[in-house]
């Protein structure tokens, strides 16, 4: 993916997942590209320890984004579950 691809998807979304990655402040390339987009959006922490995370995405948004943390041992699998059930709901047609 190029870089131009991922700011247009980030600038289009409503929620982002975070999966896996650590977001270290060393990683300035990915600060700049993901930090601005974060602001305000739905952010999904998914990692088995997320505090870090959590702690960097704040200070890149000034405390404006909206964080959920799925945490643990098996965080990604939970998630998986999680959304699985969403996207579940989401598509059935209302009673």
């Amino acid at each position: 993916m190029h870089w131009s691809t991922a700011h247009d998807a980030l600038r289009r979304a409503e929620r982002v997942f975070i999966i896996g990655y650590s977001f270290p402040q060393t990683d300035l390339i990915g600060s700049a590209l993901i930090g601005p987009w974060l602001l305000e959006r739905r952010v999904t922490v998914v990692n088995r320890s997320p505090d870090p995370v959590v702690d960097r995405i704040r200070s890149l948004t000034n405390d404006t984004a909206v964080i959920n943390v799925v945490d643990g041992e098996d965080a990604v699998a939970k998630f998986a579950d999680e959304y699985a059930t969403e996207f579940d709901r989401a598509l059935k047609p209302p009673s």
